[in-house]
């Protein structure tokens, strides 16, 4: 399954409705580039969130049974390797940048 910038913000939207907390969700790799739209789709969903609300969105993935695959990693480690806090920072903001005023919540 391809999926463009729309379906990865309504996946986000719906899996908002369901957090017990506000969180900041970094994408990583084509999910990224999708979301920026420097690339039209992504065939997965890769993600790194701090692990005190990993559980948080497992539970609302499971939830929201988005219908194709998401792959979590925990406090900046992605694909087994860590990016450093100014990288998270930083596409932090520039993702609440890229999505802002489409939801009312900050968990991207």
């Amino acid at each position: 399954m391809s999926l463009d910038n729309t379906k990865l913000l309504d996946f986000l939207g719906e899996i908002d409705k369901e957090l017990t907390h506000k969180i900041v969700v970094v994408a990583v790799g084509g999910t990224a580039m999708t979301l920026l739209k420097t690339k039209s789709s992504t065939i997965d969903v890769d993600f790194t969130i701090p692990s005190q609300y990993y559980d948080d969105f497992e539970r609302a993935k499971d939830i929201v049974k988005p219908g194709f695959r998401v792959d979590l990693y925990r406090d900046g480690a992605i694909f087994l390797n860590m990016l450093p806090d100014r990288i998270i920072y930083e596409m932090d903001l520039i993702l609440k940048q890229s999505v802002k005023g489409l939801y009312k919540s900050t968990s991207l």
